[in-house]
């Protein structure tokens, strides 16, 4: 598996730490971190595999990583508003702000977890995410299969699905969405923002890799 790099969301507003018993019926099974509002920030790049509710943590976003770890960020404001497939990358948003969904008795806060599974979140093996964080905050060592927070996965050498719509973005490009045969420049951050529901992926790359990308998706009905 893949050497994934990770950083913590909001170092400076942390809550309730893995593990406390404080007023709680067993030991809290992730990390709180409390500025209410801002976006919750994804602790490592991702693929987004679920989005759920439960009673007890509100709006859920489960993501996949390359090294077979599951993060899971709860209390979320609203739904995510990416599709299950999105990649997210380290220190984005997962699509979502920090709320206070479910029973979050301590007001808004992000509570977010990192486990074994895909169920780590709710119920599943999960461990401290600080202690995994603060070990994986560096560049992969020499000779290592590494994921950074770029998302730079290309897309394939294929025509994209009649419906699928893909948002790429480049230092000297920008950002635009792309289908099959389709083509758009978006030009302000409200285009951007009412762009998430649409795309089921976000790519990001060197300039040369979104004018591929922009032919690969042009030519794609041709």
């Amino acid at each position: 598996m893949s050497y994934v790099q990770y950083s913590e969301p909001y170092p400076s507003s942390r809550g309730d730490r893995y593990g406390a018993t404080k007023g709680r019926s067993g030991p809290h099974r992730g990390q709180d971190t409390a500025p209410g509002g801002l976006p919750a920030l994804a602790v490592a790049r991702g693929r987004i595999v679920r989005k759920i509710w439960s009673a007890a943590l509100g709006n859920i976003v489960v993501l996949q990583h390359a090294d077979g770890k599951y993060s899971g960020y709860c209390h979320l404001a609203t739904p995510s508003t990416y599709a299950i497939g999105v990649y997210v990358n380290r220190g984005e948003s997962v699509g979502a702000a920090i709320g206070a969904t479910g029973t979050a008795q301590t007001g808004r806060h992000l509570h977010y977890t990192i486990g074994d599974d895909i169920t780590g979140v709710l119920s599943g093996h999960v461990q401290d995410p600080l202690v995994w964080i603060n070990a994986h905050t560096s560049a992969a060592p020499t000779g290592v299969s590494a994921t950074s927070g770029a998302a730079t996965t290309p897309i394939p050498n294929q025509p994209l699905g009649e419906f699928e719509m893909i948002r790429i973005q480049s230092p000297g490009r920008g950002i635009a969405l792309i289908g099959a045969g389709y083509y758009r420049h978006l030009t302000s951050n409200e285009e951007v923002e009412q762009s998430h529901p649409l795309v089921t992926k976000h790519l990001n790359g060197n300039d040369r890799q979104f004018d591929l990308w922009k032919t690969m998706a042009v030519d794609g009905l041709k």
